[in-house]
């Protein structure tokens, strides 16, 4: 991963209102990594928290219990329009939070994307 990718991404979770260097924000940060660098991990949501958990020697159930407090906390503290633009394309952007598969998925695929190029 470049430097200018990880940059994006922190300015992304930034915009979100994600501190990238809490716990949970630095494991959402590596996880949407890991579903940059593999597709594959966005649909085994295990797999990536035992990778999260690895590279920060915790359990998967702290790693998900972390990311999920996070975006929960986010959420609750969210500025509409940088939320509304992650989840531009999927169908159930409500008034609940995102679940973190969802959460995770869409944040790499707004990276991939550059939807936050011009912001």
């Amino acid at each position: 991963m470049n430097d200018k990718t990880d940059r994006y991404i922190k300015f992304l979770l930034s915009g979100l209102g994600i501190d990238w260097e809490s716990g949970g924000g630095s494991y959402i940060l590596c996880g949407v990594r890991l579903c940059i660098e593999d597709t594959s991990c966005e649909y085994n949501i295990r797999q990536l928290y035992s990778a999260i958990g690895r590279e920060y020697f915790r359990s998967v159930s702290t790693v998900e219990r972390e990311i999920r407090n996070t975006i929960r906390t986010a959420w609750t503290k969210r500025e509409e329009k940088y939320w509304q633009r992650v989840f531009v394309n999927t169908a159930n952007y409500s008034e609940k939070p995102p679940v973190n598969s969802l959460f995770l998925s869409a944040m790499a695929e707004s990276v991939r994307l550059g939807l936050f190029q011009k912001m």
